[in-house]
């Protein structure tokens, strides 16, 4: 794994300057401005406790000891996982906060296992499935024919995930009779579908990076603006009620594996020790579009699709090749659509666990 520190703009940080060594990283880390900002100094405090597990950290993310700027040409994952920093106070704290939120992993864990052994999730997906093929079905003839004849043959990014034997017969015959019990290959086939069904161009006009070729099926479906807000408020490690508003925006991350720390939605998910990768998930948002598009207001479709894509990268995807989104990072989107989240917090269980209710009455218990 690379890490950059930015220490200008116009520059990458220099490989055999003074600072290659975890110890020098964290000394000049400690000149870092604390000033308004409460979760480095909660940072500093935490590191000061928890040295040499926070330094495993950094080694593992340094690779050896030592700053590497450039990945290995060739190598996909390593370019991937590339962590990219403002200054080293940010590479300090997202080390603290890394290790601090560690604990959450087993839960996640736990929680996604249980999304992907849920017949509540599995009819919800199957069911979402199934709603985009009815409303492919609802189009005008030629465009109708035209889709259907392209998703016998078609494949997104997440082809790999369901390319198996036991899935053969091309997207346009499976949804229309989906297999409830296959989780893993309903969410997979559902992400493709966004990525057949997705605008090729973003709201202002410029071409989408790494799209698919053109279908007939291309621009049914859009990132709506209004989705990409929200507001909430907590109590920061201070004791003060912060009020944070939301925009999805690309300033979230500085690569695919590095949240932003400068920005409110990071900084406050830090303050709750919530386990944080790739930050907020524009794929969340894409996904619920798809669902609003094929499914209406049925609430089962949302609910099912985004736990899915939780436990999805939870439990599926290959994250030594590519980071994922944790819990919070997907919710916190999907809740924009009326999938429950409470911010910051864990459910007891996933749909359909819950031993006191059945799922029909999920929202229930927390009202």
């Amino acid at each position: 794994m690379a890490v950059q520190v930015l220490t200008n703009p116009s520059r990458s940080f220099d490989r055999n300057g003074p600072f290659t060594t975890v110890a020098s990283v964290v000394s000049a880390a400690a000149q870092f401005p604390a000033t308004n900002d409460p979760i480095y100094g909660a940072a500093r405090t935490y590191y000061n406790a928890n040295t040499q597990a926070v330094n495993t950290i950094l080694k593992g993310w340094i690779g050896g000891g030592y700053l590497e700027l450039v990945p290995k040409l060739g190598s996909m994952a390593k370019k991937l996982h590339t962590r990219q920093y403002a200054n080293y106070g940010d590479l300090l704290k997202a080390a603290v906060f890394e290790h601090r939120s560690r604990p959450s992993i087993t839960i996640e864990n736990r929680l996604a296992s249980e999304a992907n052994n849920s017949g509540e999730i599995e009819q919800g997906l199957a069911g979402a499935l199934l709603a985009v093929y009815n409303r492919v079905m609802g189009l005008g003839t030629y465009r109708r024919t035209s889709i259907l004849n392209e998703l016998r043959t078609f494949s997104g990014a997440y082809w790999v995930y369901y390319r198996r034997t036991r899935f053969g017969i091309g997207i346009a015959s499976y949804i229309q009779n989906p297999n409830p019990a296959w989780v893993t290959t309903n969410i997979a086939i559902y992400h493709d579908l966004m990525e057949y069904f997705l605008s090729k161009y973003e709201r202002d006009g410029t071409a989408r990076k790494h799209f698919p070729k053109k279908t007939a099926g291309q621009g049914l479906i859009r990132e709506e603006e209004q989705y990409e807000f929200g507001s909430f408020q907590y109590t920061d490690l201070r004791g003060q009620v912060v009020t944070v508003n939301i925009k999805l925006g690309d300033d979230y991350r500085n690569t695919l594996s590095t949240p932003n720390e400068s920005v409110e939605v990071t900084q406050s998910a830090r303050d709750k020790d919530m386990l944080m990768w790739a930050s907020h998930s524009w794929t969340t948002l894409r996904l619920m579009q798809l669902v609003k598009w094929a499914s209406g207001n049925n609430l089962d479709h949302y609910e099912a699709v985004a736990w899915a894509l939780f436990a999805f990268w939870n439990r599926t995807m290959l994250q030594g090749v590519h980071p994922i989104h944790r819990f919070h990072e997907v919710m916190d989107i999907a809740k924009n659509f009326g999938v429950y989240y409470r911010e910051f917090a864990y459910p007891d269980h996933a749909p359909g666990h819950d031993p006191n209710r059945p799922y029909s009455n999920w929202y229930s218990r927390f009202m």
